[in-house]
């Protein structure tokens, strides 16, 4: 490898002393030897932020470590050690396994920028199961002394210290890149191109800049290949197309001879994408002509370009390239489609338009695939680092778009480390409540009762202090607390105690009824729920009857399921069957009404709601309740421990149910089917 100032910028120089203000180092390196410790440890940050850093000075405080890198052949598993998956979220689950698979005795300490759904998909390929119970980190960029980084750089490289006012970078490999332009005394691009070797046949700059462009977009083929082969690969760049091989051969040599393997990829891939901006069409031209697998590794790299929008690379010609993001999203890089999207339509469909209206539809792309693909253009903001409120908000966001896909155990990751951000910013606990609130939504949903309990009653706690230090701005959160905490009470056998906190909710939401209608609503199911476990039916329903009013009004057929649900099986409950009935034949229609994804979503609510009509209903009961129990045999194949419960219990009462039948006694042994609350999802 050449010895340029350049070469500091990579990790493993240690070029300046390490900064770790939070205590991560330490934290990592007691995991990595401590007896019994997950054997995965997931570390998420910003580009630049020192992921890559800290594995480095994990491995120099004495920890064996081998690294995983994109494309590479796995590493054999290592004793006592640590394998280091580097830019994970650009590795694809295959990778992935094989990495896993050779590492029974190592832990694996997982660097990524995010982790989005490239870690759902590695968490289902993973058959050992060491994925599932990862421990998740969020890196926090350490604060720099930029005087001190100067002095280090000049020192390594025998120059003076610059004098004259340090920048202030955000993330430390920002800090040692403006450091060492300082030092070097001049631009580093311009010195970049002034260290590049001479190539055997002269070209013209723009002919080497495109041949160094398509060497990025092509993700690093030109190492991996013959050189022949390399120069094949180089017909993709106009101005070759039509020159003898032996130039492109002799060009292709230049771009592996400029950038070895070992050199800092940030400055080539940088140099490249500042091209690529200059020619959009190229880079354009490239990826239509890819194919999907290639098109996704070369959306990657340039993705990993710091300071590189997507969006602003491709512009105008992103419908043309709309099959290639697609298939990024489908296969798990959802955060490249999100950079490239949020720049270019992100802020009108966060103002409510409809994403159909933005993008043209993609011939074979079903409805389930849509709702997996579009709400995530409106993340925005997911993945960005900065000051902890702003990427605890950011991770907020994303939350919400994951609890709109159903993806419950991601959003309740991501709300974990919003939460964590929270906590450690200054006058952040109005957010810190928030937070704590979706979280809890996330938690009710996978059946964790007792963390979810724990979630709550924080929350509740947070928002009487903020309602209490500034009245009037903060009641309607604690209300709705209160609400979701009446809930939980329930469910643990104190009733009494939930009645009196979800009545202190409807004091404040009847007051502004206008305001607060389907929060009312939600509230008057709640108030429902405690009083049909203290047996209290007819107070119940009167409470049942009114939410269903407003649920009808509010246009929401989610929510008009989930009370008609509620409803039935409480009039089923107090003996009125007939009217159980009444209310129960609406429930097939909304639930055929609901559209596919929306249905997809909302499986463990439809499967209930069937199961409970089907209870009820003098004619084509068994049939209607068969189909909500065939729902339920599909929740129960994807996640048995959830759901295998519940679909047991529909099985007995199916069996029983018949029998009733068949003897005319059904009225006197209806199903005992629990129904779910009404808890509050309004992120």
């Amino acid at each position: 490898m050449r010895v340029t100032p350049l070469t500091l910028l990579i990790p493993e120089k240690r070029a300046v002393p390490y900064a770790d203000d939070h205590g991560l180092l330490a934290s990592t390196a007691a995991w990595a030897t401590a007896d019994e410790a997950p054997a995965v440890r997931l570390v998420s940050g910003a580009p630049g932020a020192g992921k890559t850093r800290l594995a480095v000075e994990l491995q120099a405080q004495g920890v064996p470590c081998v690294w995983a890198r994109p494309g590479e052949e796995p590493p054999e598993h290592v004793d006592g050690g640590v394998i280091v998956v580097d830019d994970a979220d650009a590795h694809d689950p295959v990778e992935l396994a094989e990495i896993l698979a050779r590492a029974a005795t190592t832990r694996l300490l997982v660097l990524a920028r995010s982790f989005g759904l490239w870690w759902s998909s590695a968490v289902s390929g993973d058959e050992s199961g060491l994925l599932e119970s990862a421990e998740h980190v969020t890196l926090v960029p350490a604060v720099l002394d930029q005087q001190s980084v100067r002095a280090a750089l000049a020192e390594r490289l025998g120059v003076p210290v610059p004098e004259g006012a340090a920048a202030r970078p955000e993330t430390p490999l920002q800090a040692l890149e403006s450091a060492l332009a300082e030092v070097v005394g001049g631009e580093l691009w311009q010195r970049e191109q002034e260290l590049w070797p001479e190539p055997e046949v002269p070209a013209p700059p723009e002919i080497m800049l495109d041949a160094l462009a398509v060497a990025v977009v092509l993700d690093g083929s030109i190492y991996g290949d013959g050189e022949l082969e390399r120069a094949e690969l180089l017909l993709r760049v106009p101005g070759l197309v039509d020159a003898d091989v032996e130039v492109r051969v002799a060009l292709a040599r230049w771009v592996a001879d400029a950038y070895p393997e070992g050199r800092p990829e940030s400055f080539m891939r940088r140099m490249a994408a500042r091209r690529l901006e200059q020619r959009p069409e190229l880079a354009v031209r490239l990826l239509r002509e890819l194919s999907a697998r290639r098109a996704l590794r070369a959306l990657i790299a340039l993705a990993r370009v710091p300071g590189v929008r997507l969006g602003a690379l491709i512009g105008a010609e992103m419908a043309a390239l709309q099959p290639v993001l697609l298939n990024a999203a489908l296969t798990g890089a959802a955060r490249v489609v999100d950079e490239a999207l949020a720049e270019l339509v992100g802020e009108r469909i966060r103002q409510g338009a409809a994403p159909s209206a933005l993008l043209p539809p993609i011939e074979g792309l079903d409805d389930d695939d849509k709702a997996l693909v579009l709400p995530l253009t409106m993340a925005a903001l997911a993945e960005q680092e900065g000051p902890p409120a702003d990427a605890a908000e950011a991770r907020r966001s994303r939350a919400y778009r994951l609890l709109e896909l159903g993806q419950l155990e991601e959003a309740a990751t991501v709300l974990r480390e919003a939460v964590a951000l929270f906590r450690v910013t200054p006058g952040a606990r109005a957010g810190l409540a928030g937070a704590l609130n979706n979280l809890y939504i996330c938690l009710s949903g996978l059946g964790r009762l007792d963390e979810a309990h724990a979630v709550i009653t924080e929350e509740v706690e947070l928002n009487r202090v903020l309602a209490r230090n500034d009245p009037g701005r903060h009641d309607a959160a604690l209300a709705a607390s209160l609400s979701n905490l009446s809930v939980s009470l329930t469910q643990r056998g104190r009733a009494e105690e939930a009645l009196e906190l979800v009545r202190e909710a409807l004091t404040f939401f009847r007051g502004s009824l206008e305001q607060h209608g389907p929060d009312l609503a939600g509230a008057l199911a709640n108030e429902a729920h405690a009083l049909s476990r203290l047996g209290r039916d007819e107070e119940a329903l009167a409470g049942l009857f009114q939410a269903l009013e407003i649920r009808r009004r509010s246009g929401d057929p989610v929510k008009l399921l989930l009370v008609l649900s509620n409803l039935t099986g409480t009039l089923r409950k107090a003996g009125r069957v007939r009217q159980a009935a009444e209310v129960a034949r609406e429930i097939p229609p909304v639930v055929d009404g609901l559209p596919p994804h929306v249905a997809r979503i909302n499986r463990p609510l439809i499967a209930g709601a069937l199961f409970n009509a089907g209870t009820v209903l003098p004619e084509d009961g068994l049939a209607v309740m068969e189909a909500g129990i065939a729902v339920q045999r599909d929740l129960a194949a994807e996640d048995p421990d959830r759901h295998g419960d519940l679909l047991a219990g529909m099985l007995r009462d199916l069996e029983r149910v018949s029998l009733a039948q068949q003897v005319e006694e059904h009225l006197q042994d209806p199903a005992e089917v629990g129904h779910p609350p009404d808890v509050d999802d309004d992120l």
